[in-house]
This record gives structure tokens, sequence and C-alpha cells, in this order.
């Protein structure tokens, strides 16, 4: 897939967005704010993105063309882009790689053969150090970044914050999709936009309008008892933002229920899944979904939450190995002010469906017994 992508994007000039996580998102916002900036960009990004209209888009007035670079398998190498943005470096399909060094050179590689900027996350210290040079441009949360962002608010639905241009002030934009991370994900495509000549104007309208990709932070479910949220977060630093994210919605408690992705990265990454879930009530881990991986003897999410019981002694924890057992346990487990999120790049997300689609008689349920002096209902 990745030498078709890069043999399509030949004929325009790239712009591959690459790193362990936030390649969605910050792919849809870049061609998003390029499109209402007047470019006219063509896109492939791997989600359905419905502000786009769709997943993947041809533009024959255009010049640029947007598209997630997949370091997964190394054929990032392929890319001979114009620009590149580089959201992250950091540990992740070590099945493939054989340590953190080995994924430095591919990210090195495919900026030697951008021709123009590369844009980069100056918080994060692996991407400072191979993205350093000459055709860098910074972005993070200090003004000694080349674009840098202040937040004025953290909202359920969006977010506002001042966006720098070093020490110049361009603006106050409002995002249209909650979280810190996203955020982050959206300075960098202001940090592109700007560069391709974008107005402010147009950056802080194409915000302003953006919506999320499905499976990223996607509500589900919002009513006046529960919320129930999904979202395809799998690598520990993107389940950890993405947890934050819902702790800003100041729900009474935050009920996850989590699918491992791969035997490889549970086993080699167990720790760092086991300070990610910091930020939850009450947790439940499925058996891992292979995607195409064979078991590992003593691999399992039972792994997940040993870990999580050894680094952490506030958050309850309960295993719920195949989908029907979770739809009924965690379903039985939540409360009235609870918000539950579904995590996981597999198909843990049906069960968030079927949750929410049953909340809305149970919220009926829990009126009527509120209004006749109190009682309990569960699904």
């Amino acid at each position: 897939r990745a030498e078709a992508l890069a043999a399509v994007m030949a004929n325009k000039k790239g712009v591959v967005v690459c790193g362990t996580h936030g390649k969605t998102t910050t792919s849809a916002l870049t061609a998003h704010v390029l499109r209402q900036g007047g470019l006219k960009p063509s896109h492939y990004v791997g989600a359905e993105i419905p502000i786009l209209g769709s997943n993947a888009h041809w533009d024959t007035e255009g010049e640029l063309f947007v598209a997630e670079g997949d370091e997964s398998d190394g054929t990032l190498v392929n890319f001979h882009p114009e620009h590149a943005i580089v959201l992250n470096i950091e540990p992740e399909h070590l099945d493939f790689y054989d340590g953190i060094e080995a994924i430095k050179a591919v990210f090195r590689q495919v900026l030697s053969q951008t021709r123009t900027h590369w844009v980069y996350c100056a918080e994060d210290p692996v991407a400072s150090e191979v993205c350093a040079g000459p055709q860098g441009v910074s972005y993070g949360w200090s003004r000694t970044h080349d674009f840098s962002a202040s937040i004025l608010s953290m909202k359920p639905d969006h977010s506002e914050f001042e966006v720098y241009q070093k020490d110049q002030l361009l603006g106050t934009a409002t995002l249209g999709i909650p979280g810190k991370h996203n955020v982050s994900n959206a300075l960098a495509a202001i940090a592109l936009a700007t560069r391709c000549g974008v107005t402010f104007e147009a950056i802080q309208h194409a915000l302003r309008t953006f919506r999320g990709a499905k499976r990223r932070f996607e509500i589900r479910h919002s009513g006046e008892r529960f919320t129930v949220v999904d979202d395809y977060g799998h690598h520990p630093s993107e389940i950890a933002a993405t947890l934050a994210t819902a702790k800003g919605l100041n729900a009474k408690r935050i009920v996850c229920l989590f699918q491992p992705h791969r035997y490889s990265r549970t086993q080699l990454l167990k720790k760092e899944f086991g300070a990610s879930f910091n930020d939850v009530d009450e947790l439940f881990v499925t058996d891992v979904y292979p995607a195409s991986e064979k078991p590992l003897p003593g691999v399992s999410g039972e792994t997940i939450l040993e870990e999580v019981r050894l680094q952490n002694d506030h958050t309850k924890t309960g295993s719920t190995p195949t989908m029907p057992i979770a739809r009924d346990k965690v379903g039985n487990a939540l409360r009235p002010g609870d918000l539950l999120i579904t995590l996981g790049a597999g198909n843990v997300h049906e069960v968030g469906r079927c949750i929410a689609r049953d909340l809305p008689v149970l919220e009926k349920l829990c009126a009527i017994l509120d209004a006749s002096g109190g009682g309990v209902a569960r699904l």
C-alpha cells in the first residue's frame, strides 16, 4: 500500500504526516486547513473524516497531496515529499524493529528525502533529536519554538488557545475537537499551512469548523446520566492523552474498557501500559486482539491488569476476556454520572455501540425511579 501511495503522491507536492500516533487527526486537520486556505489539496487519511467528505480525494487543480506515512513496517522510506510533519517518535512496532535506533533511522531517511520543510513536535525529545536542522520548523508549548500555543480553555467539545509564531501573537483559535493533544496536532497543521502561505484568518475558520475522525474521541452517547466515548488509542502515550481529555469532561467516574492490540506490543510495552490508566476509576481489559499475530505464552489482557495493579492502587480492575462478557460486566458496572470510554484498535468499539444503544432506556428508567423516590437500575 505504501509503495502505491508514494507513487501516486509523486505526481504532486507531497505532505507526509508521520509519527507513532496522531497521524489520522493531524492529516485530516492539515488537509482541511489547506482546503479552507484555497490550496485545493488532495488527501489520503486512514479513517472516515466527515468534514472532508471521504478519506481519499484527488484534486486536479491543487499541487499538494496530504497523506499519512506508515512507519510500522519501514515503508515510510518510499516517500520523497515536499514537506513532512513528524508528530512523535517512540518505541513501537517492536515486532518489526530491533529498537528505537532502527525507528530513528527510518525517520532520518524520509527527512533526507524531504525537499522543503519538516514540521516537528519539539516537546518530543526523540523527534527533536532526529529533526534538528535548517529545514526544521518546531512547534510546542514554549515561545522558544517556531510556533507555540497557550491554552485558554478546554471544553467537552472544543478548545480555545492563543497561537504564537516565535514571540508574535497571531491570534486566538478555537478547535472543534477536545483535548490538549489535539491542540498540539493543530499546531502542526498551523505551522505547515503558514509556511504554505495560508492566512491566519483562513486557519481560524478551518479549525473552528473541524470535526474529528471516526473512532477518535467519538461520542457515542451523551445523556443526562451517562456518556459513552470510543477511541482508537492503543499505544500507551495516546491512551494517556485520550484519558486526560476524558478527565477534562468532569464525569463522576471514568470507566474504561481496553482491548490490547497485538501480543508483541502487550509484552514489550506492558510497563508503559501499566502507567497509562491513572485517570481511570474502573478498568476492564479484554483478551488481546491478535491482528494476525500468533499468541505468545503468558501474554494476555491479564498482563496489563497485573501492571496496573503494581503501579496504581486506586483503579479498580477487572478482566472481561470476550466481547459478550465485556458488554454484560461493563454495562452492569455503570452508575449515573459515569463516562465510559472504549479504547483499542480492534473490535472493542462494538461493545460501546451496544451499550450506547441500550443507555437511552436506562436513562428513562433512572428518571422514573428518581421521580418515584429512588431505586437502582442496571443494564
